[in-house]
């Protein structure tokens, strides 16, 4: 028999080793260099006699070159190119013969382009992409917090109370180890609407871990994430002083006034929560409430009580210990 009629007894350079050619196409697959890893994936799969096994990275090649010629060449390149990441990584049929690290090199290649092609298009200051995705966003996923913050910022005249927004310049100021500031901006999030914040990516380990705590305490997450401002303030994650989005003691005074309306119709344990937070806020305020008539301290305090008297207890030791740790 002639050796060369059979595949097995091919004669294979000393670079075409199996684990050469098939690592090849994977480095090749991560960077995106489809056609390239293609030509690797075939030779090995004829080589060694490989289809079936070969199968799987071929649809993943396919898969990607198809999308990615779909990809216009206009400023809806960045947006398109992140849905197609998206979209990649949710198809668990496509990429189920990935490992993780490949997936997340793979990711990585992408994110790069979703950046090239940002400053390709002038839309490094743009508050969003045309998908509405905030573009600081994309650059948080890169590791890029510097970008991230500029970007995010221009977002919020847009969206003043953006808690989304508010959650991400939070993960920003995080990634820098600016954790006063990035706690703030945790607050202004909370102080709008907690369930809005992507805790999925949230850069404050403390954070989480008193989310986690509160979910078996409240049995639901919504009420969980909604106490969960007061809480990180007994364990002074949060700071009293800072009012967020607040632009003074008259906005604050306005928001308590109007949520003890809305309670008072329907008391609602969602509604407890934020009422007994904005009390918490003016009470640190003391000594500017003698200039407002429409509430005062020894209210404030009683409302605080009726809405939940153990936290009402904490809260007295803790005023006792942030007035014994200032002396």
């Amino acid at each position: 028999m002639n050796p060369k009629a059979h595949p097995v007894f091919e004669q294979i350079s000393l670079f075409d080793d199996a684990y050469t050619l098939f690592n090849s196409g994977l480095a090749d697959l991560i960077a995106l260099n489809l056609q390239t890893a293609r030509d690797s994936f075939e030779r090995y799969a004829e080589i060694y006699r490989a289809q079936e096994q070969m199968a799987d990275f071929l649809k993943v090649v396919d898969f990607l070159e198809k999308k990615l010629a779909q990809i216009p060449d206009s400023d809806e390149k960045p947006a398109c190119l992140y849905d197609l990441l998206n979209t990649f990584e949710t198809d668990a049929e496509t990429v189920a013969c990935l490992s993780k690290d490949i997936r997340d090199g793979i990711r990585s290649s992408f994110q790069r382009r979703i950046l090239q092609a940002i400053e390709d298009y002038h839309l490094c200051d743009a508050p969003y992409l045309s998908n509405s995705v905030p573009t600081g966003y994309v650059y948080l996923q890169a590791g890029r917090p510097a970008e991230a913050i500029r970007a995010l910022q221009a977002c919020l005249p847009l969206s003043p109370r953006n808690s989304l927004i508010y959650g991400y310049l939070g993960d920003a100021y995080a990634m820098r180890n600016e954790f006063a500031q990035a706690r703030q901006c945790y607050l202004n999030a909370c102080l709008n609407d907690p369930k809005a914040v992507d805790w999925n990516f949230l850069q404050d380990s403390d954070l989480v871990s008193l989310k986690d705590r509160l979910m078996d305490r409240y049995g639901n997450e919504a009420l969980a994430l909604e106490w969960l401002p007061v809480h990180a303030m007994f364990l002074d994650l949060f700071k009293p002083n800072l009012l967020g989005f607040y632009e003074g003691l008259k906005e604050l005074v306005e928001d308590y006034l109007a949520l003890q309306k809305k309670f008072q119709r329907a008391p609602e344990p969602e509604l407890k929560a934020r009422l007994f937070l904005r009390a918490l806020l003016l009470c640190n305020q003391e000594a500017h409430l003698r200039f407002i008539k429409t509430v005062n301290f020894i209210d404030l305090r009683k409302m605080m009580k009726n809405l939940d008297a153990g936290l009402f207890a904490k809260y007295l030791k803790w005023i006792e210990k942030r007035k014994s740790t200032s002396k």
